[in-house]
């Protein structure tokens, strides 16, 4: 839907960011970088806190912006965020209306609001409330617009009437103490929507290729385990205490979202699951699970029509279970995974939500070379691949690899991410554990 509006794209503004620390008497209407704050009700959009030099927005006010421009990413911090609801704008400098993404309570929100007052909901899901460490975000990407908190998208909708010209900043429903500790504004990297080529570079980059991270403290850049120093690869060391915005612990690692309704793509990972800090076997506790690499995007409902993972079942098994549209297995390991060696994975998908037109092909390598894998005793598998947690009609889904498990089965768990790519054939992303 309205796709076109992304050849728009300008993105020459530089970062921006504001601690709304005042200690350094820089005046409420200019930013730390000089760039003026708006109200919708007029100027001086800022009340000062006693004590705390930080600021909330004034009662008469209660939305101010600065002017960027499209395809931008807002990152927040509040605290007392138990105190209201609140969140980050984006605003269509011309005319009289913003998106404001707004969370309270147990609920995260876009809504569509004008100027003489008018409020329209576009979408809502329910969350676990958040706390004052945690970090909301709010992006617009074309006509796209999502939200979501610690880099894990909760909402999204899009409007094809959308400007290409807005203000980012925050606001505030009620009078309550709210003090906004930061914000950041970024512009995205825009690619051609037909270039959706993705390859971490955990080397030069770290993580810094992904869209998002969620709790990227849990992931570091380390030696490979067998090949030494020759490759640098992706250590996740994930411990029960990594939930957030979701009730369930996880480091993921997201790219940007480019993978369109019919698109046809190639992915590729890579896991090792090491002898010290990786699970034994799973439970047998019932919902239990840990997954390692998945299709995802919106409407973000449901489970994956394509992951990797382990279930409770007793075993250490690594397996592929489809979404509840199917309910099987079409391929796990013959047993147990051995530790401390590479696996490789190469799919071939094709995203539809016709099951005759959707398939999914996959490869493996674990030291004899590639070999194609039979799903379900077929070696191309024809389904919806967009389906639950890739919806029926599709904005844009990714790759994502990841450790995500269900809360409670495990105090921490390590395991390693050598590869991540995604492209337009088996060579450009196929990882090379094996040369």
């Amino acid at each position: 839907m309205g796709q076109a509006s992304r050849a728009l794209v300008r993105n020459s503004f530089p970062t921006f960011s504001d601690s709304f620390n005042r200690a350094d008497g820089t005046p409420l209407t200019v930013t730390d970088t000089g760039q003026t704050w708006k109200g919708t009700t007029g100027s001086f959009p800022f009340d000062v806190q006693s004590g705390g030099g930080r600021c909330t927005l004034a009662t008469s006010t209660r939305a101010a912006y600065f002017d960027c421009a499209t395809d931008v990413k807002v990152r927040i911090k509040f605290k007392n965020m138990g105190n209201s609801t609140q969140g980050p704008i984006v605003r269509a400098s011309s005319n009289t209306r913003f998106y404001r993404a707004e969370v309270g309570g147990n609920v995260v929100r876009i809504v569509l609001r004008t100027d003489s007052g008018s409020t329209t909901l576009a979408t809502s899901s329910t969350i676990t409330p958040p706390v004052d460490t945690d970090e909301f975000y709010f992006s617009v990407d074309g006509d796209y617009l999502e939200a979501g908190i610690n880099g894990v998208k909760l909402v999204g909708t899009d409007d094809d009437s959308w400007s290409s010209d807005i203000g980012v900043g925050w606001f505030v429903v009620t009078s309550n103490t709210i003090l906004c500790d930061s914000i950041v504004a970024e512009p995205l990297k825009p690619k051609p929507i037909a270039d959706f080529s993705f390859a971490a570079n955990f080397a030069a980059n770290g993580l810094s290729d992904y869209w998002s991270v969620v709790h990227p403290e849990t992931a570091s850049v380390v030696d490979d385990p067998v090949l030494g120093s020759a490759r640098k690869v992706l250590k996740l060391t994930v411990p029960d205490t990594a939930i957030g915005p979701t009730d369930n612990p996880r480091c993921q690692l997201t790219p940007r979202r480019q993978l369109l309704a019919d698109t046809e793509f190639y992915v590729g990972v890579a896991h090792l699951f090491p002898s010290v800090g990786f699970i034994s076997t799973m439970p047998t506790a019932a919902s239990g699970f840990l997954n390692t690499c998945q299709i995802f995007g919106p409407p973000f409902t449901g489970s994956s029509p394509m992951h990797l993972g382990f279930r409770a079942n007793g075993t250490r098994q690594l397996l592929w279970l489809r979404n509840a549209d199917y309910g099987d297995v079409p391929w796990s390991t013959p047993g147990d995974v051995v530790y401390d060696q590479w696996y490789d994975f190469v799919f071939r998908v094709k995203m539809s939500n016709d099951p005759t037109v959707g398939f999914i092909e996959m490869w493996q390598n674990i030291g004899s070379g590639w070999q194609q894998q039979s799903l379900n005793g077929q070696t191309r598998l024809y389904m919806k691949t967009q389906s639950m947690g890739v919806g029926a009609v599709i904005e844009e889904a990714t790759v994502d690899i990841q450790m995500y498990r269900k809360v409670g089965l495990f105090d921490t768990v390590t395991m390693y991410h050598g590869h991540h790519a995604i492209g337009h054939s088996f060579n450009e992303v196929a990882p090379h554990s094996y040369g």
